[in-house]
């Protein structure tokens, strides 16, 4: 993804992530490092703040985050990982873990299709539902079972976020009354922000075009509330 949309979303995920994935965000001499009370590398890291590997205090990281007790974990951008630092970081035992991918959304280019399955807006009363989709699909994701409750607790109201104007809504698709696909957004038309998460489709009802729908759902409805 280009740099110039990673460093847009980069600076709202210090806001709106704090009470939803992060408790904490520190701001070292060489990293940023994200605390969070989620379990596993994938919610507590280190984001590189220099342009050399060779600068980057490991002793400093392994201190942030050992706050939390984690084990030190840092984030790479494309950009970082063509300039030595994965290479820098194997040499001082650390492992290439996971790669993530983030999209995002560019209005000029935007083809909407008519959405084929229906799709409801999950309540306090039907989350169970999307809870069980979420949970088989991500079952060996580090952290799932207490992401989904933190999921939960955004839409009952009991987890409070200043992130101005934040919002969570939760999607789900049911097959033959079945719960079978399901996609979460958290969105502030005030910051302009819309952020999709936590998709899945039950191996069963997969090729179906389930998840093409939820993404398009959620786009138009980001849309229709003048988020771009």
């Amino acid at each position: 993804m280009a740099r110039n949309y990673f460093e847009e979303i980069w600076d709202l995920h210090d806001q709106w992530s704090k009470g939803i994935l992060a408790r904490e965000v520190i701001k070292g001499k060489t990293a940023e490092v994200v605390l969070s009370d989620v379990s596993g590398q994938y919610n507590n890291f280190a984001f590189p703040l220099v342009s050399s590997p060779d600068e980057l205090d490991l002793e400093e990281i392994k201190q942030l985050l050992g706050r939390n007790q984690s084990n030190p974990s840092v984030f790479l951008t494309e950009n970082q990982q063509q300039s030595g630092f994965v290479e820098f970081l194997v040499r001082h035992n650390f492992l290439l873990d996971a790669r993530d991918s983030w999209v995002g959304y560019d209005a000029s280019s935007y083809v909407d299709s008519p959405v084929k399955a229906k799709i409801e807006e999950v309540s306090t009363q039907t989350f169970d539902d999307y809870d069980e989709v979420l949970r088989k699909v991500f079952f060996d994701f580090p952290g799932n079972e207490k992401y989904l409750e933190i999921c939960r607790k955004t839409l009952t109201g009991e987890l409070k976020n200043d992130f101005p104007g934040l919002n969570s809504e939760f999607f789900l698709i049911y097959d033959n009354q079945k719960p079978a696909a399901g996609g979460g957004m958290f969105y502030s038309k005030e910051k302009n922000f819309a952020y999709l998460h936590d998709a899945g489709t039950l191996e069963e009802f997969r090729g179906r075009g389930y998840q093409t729908d939820l993404l398009k759902y959620r786009i138009n409805k980001a849309r229709g509330l003048g988020i771009d």
